[in-house]
């Protein structure tokens, strides 16, 4: 059974997905972090660069953003780009790539919108089809939709449209077609620069990316995030029910998931037959070590050895999913004298990951009887959301991240008996503090509306936060005054 669990009330907006009553992947959408990658925005060129045949374009994010000539919606001929565009221009554009550095983003003016079952390309004349697919199916579907089609619209089917029939593929185009109208009004009717669409919604990824047929329903914690659900739910043709269960306690804590997620963050995992993984994620590559559990003797060694390098396997696989891990992994399982039972552990992780969204190639082993695997990097692994280098140890470990520690502390205020209390008084360090106060101290004064609260803040050396005091108003004042 497959539950998902959303946790939206707060800023960072999570959602786990639970497999018979276990955590088995976490999204995440954080609006006041600059992961914009896929953001459709209305922007405005400020700049022609006739050299760089480019623009650059103002999407109100501080960074201009890159624009080159072969990125222009309707432009397949390699035309001047001051033909195309002119200084001062609105212009729907993408993000096709986050700013690195001093460098602002890398755009395109060729959308993409993606669904269930197909990519709208509203400016692209073509149909594509996913490789993944075998060549008849691939021609099926091209015959199918090249006459379906408006120019200057295209398609790309994804793998997924196996799973469905033709109806269902239009009415997803349907959908798609009206949902890129609806953003040209937004555009017409906006001010520049504006976001016209946000690619992280974590509501949204759920409806695309989880199969909802499999899932039994959705529970979230706030009335906006339970509409928002439906609308989706509706639009893209699914039935799943959604559920709303406020109280003080996190929804994240009330179904188990906090306990699963903060074990997910151990490098440690230990298997069912006391064998164990250390999991070491590092910069270019992860490694996961698999030890094994105690044996009786001699004559049990080659048999505790492999059990617990199929048990590994398993979990391994399932670590990975819930971590997020991407790149290029290596696994250095127990060492195994017989080729045959290498193949069966290697066929073990092959099964496990054919569940997995994302695309895994095993290598197979090396010669020095380490695994080589890699894994899609889609968007970052559940440390990196969560921690940053730690400054003390020169970067050889990590440490919660100020944005974590902002996050998890508006979480625990929404948590306090706030009927029952007026103030709160915080201690924090700068860096927490500039994530959870905001610019101009507006998500603080937000969550001060919401709840009905004051928040008092101290600033303090030492990193993280500590809630020092909860009363009255005039309580939380005297014991400030006191202190000072």
């Amino acid at each position: 059974m497959r539950e998902i669990i959303v946790n939206a009330i707060t800023r960072q907006k999570r959602a786990a997905v639970m497999e018979d009553g276990h955590l088995a992947e976490v999204l995440f959408e954080t609006a006041d972090v600059e992961k914009i990658n896929g953001n459709i925005y209305k922007g405005r060129v400020t700049s022609i660069v006739k050299g760089l045949n480019a623009a650059f374009v103002d999407i109100g994010i501080g960074k201009q953003g890159y624009l080159s000539g072969k990125e222009i919606a309707g432009d397949d001929n390699g035309t001047s780009i001051n033909k195309l565009i002119k200084e001062g221009q609105d212009i729907i554009v993408q993000v096709k790539r986050e700013a690195v550095g001093d460098k602002g983003p890398q755009l395109t003016g060729k959308i993409e919108l993606p669904g269930r079952y197909i990519i709208y390309l509203p400016y692209d004349n073509y149909v594509a089809v996913s490789r993944k697919l075998p060549d008849a199916k691939r021609e099926k579907w091209r015959e199918e939709l090249e006459p379906l089609l408006q120019s200057p619209e295209g398609v790309i089917v994804r793998t997924e449209a196996t799973l469905g029939h033709m109806p269902e593929v239009l009415d997803e185009l349907t959908v798609l077609r009206e949902e890129f109208a609806d953003l040209v009004n937004q555009s017409k009717s906006s001010s520049h620069p504006a976001l016209l669409l946000n690619a992280n919604d974590v509501l949204k990824r759920i409806v695309l990316e989880q199969h909802l047929t499999t899932v039994s329903r959705i529970v979230v914690d706030c009335v906006e995030a339970k509409k928002t659900m439906q609308k989706y739910i509706k639009q893209f043709g699914f039935t799943t029910p959604v559920d709303q269960k406020q109280a003080r306690e996190n929804i994240f804590s009330t179904f188990g998931v906090q306990a699963e997620l903060d074990k997910a963050l151990q490098p440690k995992v230990w298997l069912k037959n006391g064998g164990n993984l250390i999991i070491e994620q590092l910069e270019t590559l992860t490694f996961i070590d698999v030890n094994t559990a105690k044996f009786g003797g001699r004559q049990d060694l080659e048999e505790t050895v492999y059990k617990t390098n199929l048990i590994a396997a398993k979990e391994i696989a399932k670590q990975i999913r819930l971590r997020n891990i991407g790149g290029m992994i290596l696994i250095d399982f127990i060492n195994m004298q017989k080729s045959e039972q290498q193949k069966q552990v290697l066929d073990a992780l092959q099964a496990e990951f054919a569940h997995d969204r994302q695309r895994t190639v095993l290598h197979g082993f090396t010669k020095l009887g380490m695994l080589e695997m890699t894994r899609k990097k889609t968007n970052q692994s559940l440390l990196e959301v969560v921690s940053s280098p730690c400054e003390s140890c020169q970067g050889t470990g990590v440490q919660k991240s100020a944005q974590a520690a902002a996050y998890e502390l508006e979480r625990a205020i929404y948590e306090l008996p706030t009927s029952d209390i007026d103030a709160v008084w915080i201690l924090m360090d700068e860096h927490t503090f500039h994530w959870f106060t905001g610019p101009e101290k507006q998500y603080v004064k937000r969550l001060e509306n919401q709840l009905h609260i004051r928040i008092f803040i101290t600033t303090v050396q030492e990193f993280g936060y500590t809630i020092k005091r909860t009363g009255s108003l005039e309580e939380i004042e005297a014991a400030i005054e006191r202190e000072h």
